[in-house]
């Protein structure tokens, strides 16, 4: 199931979606799910290297998923 931050992001409504996982991120900043997703609603909305900034937080607490994205977009 989507959260509200990841469905607004599917949705478009980008910097309501970042808004979102700012907060999230402010309530547990060592939780890597939110730097992850701003990441990609960055992305989506033509951010890339703010997205590759969280991207490389999530990977620094820990999330490798975030590393395949930046091999993926950021290395580039």
């Amino acid at each position: 199931m989507l959260s509200i931050s990841e469905a607004k992001s599917k949705l478009g409504v980008y910097k309501g979606a970042i808004s979102d996982f700012n907060k999230a991120i402010k309530l547990d900043a060592k939780d890597t799910t939110p730097y992850l997703n701003k990441g990609l609603t960055k992305n989506k909305c033509g951010k890339l290297d703010e997205a590759c900034l969280d991207w490389s937080k999530a990977v620094e607490l820990g999330q490798v998923d975030a590393y395949e994205l930046i091999k993926k977009y950021c290395n580039k």
